[in-house]
């Protein structure tokens, strides 16, 4: 059978690595799991007074939109 054939059937085919990179793609999983081990969650995001003040602002300018008459 092929490369090409064991592809088309949905075959995995390994790159060859040498051991400069084998090494390297070690010492970068080590580095990721080290990273995901320690990653802190994203803040909270906190919801600005400003934007609350404008959103309750335009809410009753639109209510009083009909009594301007």
């Amino acid at each position: 059978m092929s490369d090409t054939d064991e592809r088309a059937q949905g075959a995995v085919i390994a790159p060859v690595l040498g051991a400069d990179e084998r090494g390297e793609l070690e010492r970068l999983r080590q580095e990721v799991a080290a990273l995901r081990a320690t990653a802190v969650p994203p803040p909270r995001r906190r919801i600005r007074w400003a934007s609350v003040a404008a959103a309750v602002l335009l809410v009753l300018g639109c209510m009083g939109v009909p009594f301007s008459r």
